[in-house]
Formats: C-alpha cells, sequence, structure tokens
C-alpha cells in the first residue's frame, strides 16, 4: 500500500527506516512500508511505516536478537559446489 500524501500524517505516527536488513525483517513478519524516498541531506534511501502495535513488537524483536547477537532472520548459505573461485 502506497500512500501518497504521508508527509501530511503527523510526525508521531510515522517510523522511518534507513536499514534493508531492519525493512526485509518487517516485510517478513507482513509488515509493509506505506512508501519509500531519498533523504535530501544523506541521499540515502528509506522507508516509511505507519506506527502499530505489530511495528513496535517487530522492533523490539530486533533489538533483542541484536543485544543476543541473533539474527534477525536467517542467512542463506551458498552451496560450496557453486562457489566458483578466482584463479
Amino acid at each position: 500500500m502506497k500512500v501518497m500524501n504521508w508527509k501530511a500524517l503527523n510526525k508521531k505516527d510515522l517510523f522511518l527506516c534507513y536499514s534493508r536488513p531492519f525493512c526485509k525483517f518487517l516485510e517478513d513478519n507482513s509488515i509493509l512500508y506505506i512508501d519509500n524516498d531519498i533523504d535530501k541531506k544523506t541521499n540515502k534511501q528509506f522507508f516509511v511505516f505507519l506506527k502499530t502495535q505489530r511495528l513496535e513488537e517487530c522492533r523490539e524483536q530486533w533489538r533483542k536478537n541484536k543485544i543476543d547477537g541473533k539474527l534477525a532472520f536467517p542467512v542463506k548459505e551458498v552451496p560450496c559446489e557453486k562457489i566458483e573461485l578466482c584463479d
């Protein structure tokens, strides 16, 4: 769902995410961003989410995973036979 006029919404109701891994984690937990844009100061892409209870729960889980040293989502391992080595 894309919200074209999200800048008109109250800032306290929005969460701006600059982390692609965290954005992926949210999407994997069925939380979709409403828009994305480029920060004019840093030239970095960010994603806009509506703040919800579910979003806050996922943020807390992400924080716990970070503190515990656990990955928030599994990393796909590449089988050895598919890795090509350079000479």
